[in-house]
C-alpha cells in the first residue's frame, strides 16, 4: 500500500489503506483486533533496543495522525515508522515514510525465506544485537525450524 508523501489527506489515507491490507492478510483477525507493535525510542543515543509490546484496536485506527504523533507509530504526525506483527508471528507489516511515497509493506509467513531465516541467524550470532533480541531470534528460529 502506498501513498504520495505530499497527499494533502495523508494520515487518512494511510490509516484506510494500513486498516485494509492488514485485516485482509492476517495481522489480526477481525473478531479479536490483537497484534504486537515494537516499541522503543528510535531516536535515543545509544538507540534503545526495540521490543514488542501486545495492542488491540478498540476502534477506529489513527496511526498516521495521533499514533505517529505520540512517536509510537512514526515521528510526527503522518511520519509513519512502525513493524507490527500478528500474535502467531506469521505476519509482518512494516510502515515507513520515504521523500515521495509512504507505504506499508506486508510480509506472510517471514519464517519459511530462506534469506530471513538466514539474516535472524546472523543476529541471533552477532555480540552488537542486544541480548533480549538475540534469545528472542532464537526462540522464532527454534520455534518455526520445522514448518520451513
Amino acid at each position: 500500500m502506498s501513498v504520495a508523501s505530499d497527499e494533502p489527506d495523508l494520515p487518512e489515507k494511510v490509516d484506510h489503506g494500513w486498516y485494509l491490507l492488514s485485516a485482509d492478510q492476517g495481522l489480526f483477525p477481525m473478531d479479536d483486533p490483537e497484534f504486537l507493535i515494537a516499541v522503543g525510542d528510535r531516536e535515543a543515543v545509544p538507540p534503545e533496543p526495540l521490543r514488542w509490546a501486545r495492542v488491540a484496536l478498540t476502534g477506529p485506527s489513527d496511526i498516521a495522525g495521533a499514533g505517529a504523533e505520540a512517536r509510537v507509530t512514526g515521528r510526527g504526525a503522518g511520519h509513519i515508522d512502525f513493524a507490527m506483527l500478528s500474535l502467531d508471528g506469521t505476519v509482518v507489516v512494516r510502515g515507513v515514510e520515504g521523500e515521495e511515497w509512504t507505504d506499508c509493506v506486508l510480509l506472510k509467513d517471514p519464517h519459511r525465506l530462506p534469506s530471513m531465516r538466514e539474516l535472524g541467524a546472523r543476529m541471533a550470532a552477532s555480540p552488537e544485537v542486544p541480548q533480549e533480541t538475540r534469545e528472542a531470534l532464537e526462540r522464532w528460529l527454534r520455534h518455526t525450524e520445522g514448518s520451513v
